[in-house]
């Protein structure tokens, strides 16, 4: 490869995004894509690749699923996931890792200011991690790669760290996966109802099967609900709010029995 398509090729550090090059002005597409693939295959983030290379987000993210499920392959095979680009989506760099516990540092000691660049680049590496995650998840699931998807998404799961926000982005890609979804519904409810977004929760009732997700609530939440929908005014048709109220109702009255607040009624 000439100097003047690649400038300084070694000059980047794959793994947490800094790079002191680019490629050339006068690079053409097709080595554009030859060198953004390259790239990805040794683990490099597509928004760090797609900066580099000077290519729209979505174009590299097509190269990456292409990469993750091969559009062609052996005919008497059908489509298969390539394992060892998988396996580039469930890696760290090493020296991000916690000896102890063999996940990502959280808050990493070394010494003095090195201490927060350290946790900002570990910081850009899992949002970076999670954003391709959830960007190969649907073609994964789409190509009926079913397990390889649920590992990736609770990997996902894991590099956010039970920050709620991200937490509900995730599983609000996973509820629009094809297949059976409800225990991703459940979960993104479960969400939701930490996040006290119960005015959300009442405009999706019904998209999220939030009846079938009661166990996820504590009494105050169910009471936090019944009283969201009270007061609410959608949705607007009158016959799906009252199924709404009787339906948070039940759930209430549920969690109020669990917890001794509210007596049953003995059968005669």
């Amino acid at each position: 490869m000439s100097s003047s398509t690649w400038i300084g090729v070694e000059a980047y550090n794959m793994f947490d995004g800094e790079t002191e090059s680019s490629v050339s002005e006068n690079c053409d597409n097709v080595t554009r894509i030859a060198i953004a693939t390259k790239m990805l295959q040794i683990g490099m983030p597509v928004a760090t690749v797609a900066a580099l290379v000077e290519m729209d987000l979505q174009e590299v993210d097509q190269i990456h699923h292409s990469l993750l499920v091969p559009p062609s392959g052996p005919a008497e095979k059908g489509l298969q996931c390539d394992e060892e680009y998988l396996a580039k989506l469930f890696a760290y760099p090493q020296e991000y890792v916690c000896p102890s516990t063999g996940k990502l540092m959280q808050d990493p000691v070394v010494n003095g200011e090195a201490n927060l660049y350290l946790k900002r680049k570990i910081d850009a590496f899992r949002h970076n991690r999670i954003r391709d995650i959830l960007s190969a998840v649907p073609r994964l699931a789409i190509s009926g790669f079913q397990q390889e998807t649920e590992k990736l998404l609770w990997h996902a799961v894991d590099l956010g760290e039970s920050n709620m926000d991200i937490l509900k982005e995730i599983f609000e890609v996973a509820v629009k996966l094809p297949g059976d979804v409800q225990h991703y519904r459940t979960t993104l409810v479960k969400v939701m109802v930490d996040l006290h977004q119960f005015a959300e929760l009442v405009r999706r009732f019904n998209e999220l099967d939030v009846s079938v997700a009661s166990r996820v609530f504590s009494l105050d939440q169910a009471s936090a609900l019944f009283n969201e929908v009270r007061m609410s005014m959608e949705p607007t048709s009158s016959d799906e709010l009252h199924h709404i109220r009787m339906a948070s109702g039940r759930i209430l009255l549920q969690k109020q029995e669990e917890m001794g607040d509210f007596p049953r009624v003995a059968a005669n």
